[in-house]
């Protein structure tokens, strides 16, 4: 069962997305900040991660890029959640290594999760209802 971590500060948002995944068949936890994040990162060693960018403690960027220069997590997909339009942050998440971003209010949370089955079957990594 390929394995999801969602790096996310709105508790609301969290639930809704984690709820989405479990029952899309993938193993999720949750992480409320980009220093937990990073820390439950190299515990549970996930197929994918999910990471806003606005965040206490550690931004999104900042997590990124400590996930990326760490051997234990960067070949680790990474997915920005965000509603940050901001391009030249955007550019930046891309030059850390973020395999994609997603902009929250651009599509609905069904979508999302679909987005990112897609993602993670081009690695191989299909859910386990899938052959």
């Amino acid at each position: 069962m390929p394995k999801i971590l969602l790096i996310e500060d709105d508790g609301l948002m969290s639930r809704m997305y984690g709820r989405l995944f479990t029952l899309a068949g993938y193993e999720t936890q949750i992480a409320e900040d980009g220093e937990a994040g990073f820390v439950k990162a190299k515990e549970f060693q996930p197929d994918l991660i999910l990471l806003d960018v606005m965040m206490p403690k550690m931004n999104g960027l900042e997590a990124l890029q400590k996930l990326k220069e760490d051997e234990r997590t960067r070949n680790i997909i990474v997915v920005l959640l965000t509603n940050l339009g901001i391009q030249e942050k955007l550019d930046e998440a891309t030059q850390l290594g973020a395999a994609a971003i997603i902009t929250k209010s651009n599509h609905q949370p069904e979508e999302i999760v679909k987005m990112i089955a897609d993602l993670l079957s081009k690695k191989n990594l299909n859910k386990v209802d899938q052959v």
